[in-house]
């Protein structure tokens, strides 16, 4: 399709962007100012600035003429309001602003229809609609992902991590299941870079790797869902134990292997590894891409599923369970591999049940402990180390909330009978987590 859909303006940059700019802006205390001075203080070059400025256009928040850029009134209210912590004003505007872009609205009813989108999937169907030359998934992604965190910060929608869905993502397996973004030797690389630091920003990263920074984050993010990486509350990242086994310079061929053997097949891909395991045939690379793109629920191209089943195949050589037939062709090894995941099974039930067993522990601790006021940080201890054991099960947060709170109460009144029939209750609660 050409004509008045190839005329239709896609954001190029998300969110973030588009907040970054208008803050400098704003912070001048002027609404007006040239596109030099504005390179001059973010610190990049005339180019960086000619991609974002339609996106602000688009949204109306800005009007520019011979390379001055003013903010508009709706610009001006959003960027103080978001500066104020007024962020339902500044969704209102973007909302105003979803609504009337062609794009947009289109991305919308889509995400209305399928409910959950990744940024490729966007990219894909906006090139599709409006006649888009984009020829790659990087485009795809990009132009994608930008529309959509968008539409999330609008309120339309929620976007976390290049995927939007008209209902928050809760689950550790939706949040943290990745496509395979990152080969095996890059993940070796990143690793390395992250290693001297106790902890690191994204942007730390992409700096010293010379890479985007939206790019390092796709790649912590799998790291993270292969225990390689530990992300902090803050947004920090650091190097895990299995990860400095990893790139241990020490450490044998074999041993870096079974490493990330255990990485893979403890995390969310065991469930790909095992059931391409159970295919007889040789497999291609696109073959691959296809049995990843059903288990996350993609609809990739034919070029994304050879792109991604390529990396998967860099994992599995890392892992040392596959091996090469063809130029295009993979057997799996499948005695190595039913013999990894029956070892990683067992590990699995004697880590269960001796967690089942400290659980115990702590709370026959509790149950005997009395409420007095002596007794408070024995109490606190045992709490704290319950809640880190169920630090995935956030439900439970309330009911341990409950209990410290009748234990005050118990201790105020110097009533035993409140903290102990509480305790009753968290028991049963404990017990059905545990399906004990």
């Amino acid at each position: 399709m050409t004509g008045r859909g190839a005329q239709v303006v896609v954001p190029y940059v998300g969110i973030d962007r588009v907040i970054e700019i208008l803050r400098v802006i704003y912070k001048k205390g002027n609404r007006e100012i040239s596109v030099k001075e504005l390179t001059s203080l973010i610190g990049c070059g005339a180019s960086n600035i000619n991609n974002v400025t339609p996106t602000l256009g688009l949204l109306g928040l800005i009007d520019i003429k011979k390379r001055v850029i003013t903010l508009t009134n709706d610009g001006f209210e959003f960027i103080s309001a978001y500066s104020s912590d007024k962020i339902e004003i500044s969704k209102k505007i973007i909302r105003k602003a979803v609504e009337q872009n062609e794009a947009l609205k289109f991305v919308k009813s889509l995400l209305d229809t399928r409910v959950q989108l990744t940024g490729e999937e966007i990219g894909k169907a906006i090139s599709d609609r409006f006649g888009k030359k984009w020829k790659n998934v990087t485009s795809y992604r990009s132009f994608g992902n930008s529309c959509a965190s968008i539409i999330g910060f609008s309120g339309l929608g929620y976007y976390n991590d290049g995927i939007i869905s008209l209902k928050p993502i809760t689950t550790k397996s939706e949040s943290e299941f990745h496509p395979p973004e990152v080969g095996y030797q890059p993940i070796i690389r990143l690793l390395t870079t992250l290693h001297p630091f106790e902890k690191a920003k994204g942007s730390d990263l992409a700096e010293k790797l010379k890479a985007k920074e939206g790019r390092i984050s796709r790649e912590l993010s799998v790291c993270v869902t292969l225990g390689l990486v530990e992300k902090n509350v803050s947004g920090g990242y650091s190097i895990s134990e299995l990860g400095r086994r990893l790139i241990d310079p020490r450490a044998a061929p074999e041993s870096k292997a079974a490493v990330f053997r255990e990485c893979l097949l403890r995390s969310p891909y065991a469930e790909i590894v095992s059931r391409l395991a159970q295919t007889e045939n040789e497999l291609s690379y696109e073959a691959i891409g296809e049995s990843i793109a059903y288990d996350l629920r993609r609809d990739w191209t034919s070029h994304s599923k050879q792109i991604y089943g390529k990396k998967f195949v860099t994992w599995l050589n890392g892992a040392n369970l596959v091996e090469k037939s063809g130029p295009n062709s993979f057997k799996l090894k499948q005695v190595e591999i039913g013999n990894a995941m029956k070892k990683e099974h067992e590990l699995s039930q004697s880590k269960q049940v001796k967690e089942i067993y400290e659980i115990g522990r702590i709370l026959g601790g509790l149950e005997t402990i009395f409420p007095i006021e002596e007794n408070q940080k024995e109490f606190e201890d045992r709490i704290s180390v319950l809640k880190s054991m169920f630090k995935e099960h956030g439900d439970l947060d309330l009911v341990f909330e409950l209990l410290r709170r009748n234990f005050q109460l118990s201790v105020d009144s110097k009533n035993i009978l409140i903290y102990r029939t509480n305790m009753d209750f968290v028991r049963d609660k404990i017990k059905e987590k545990l399906g004990v």
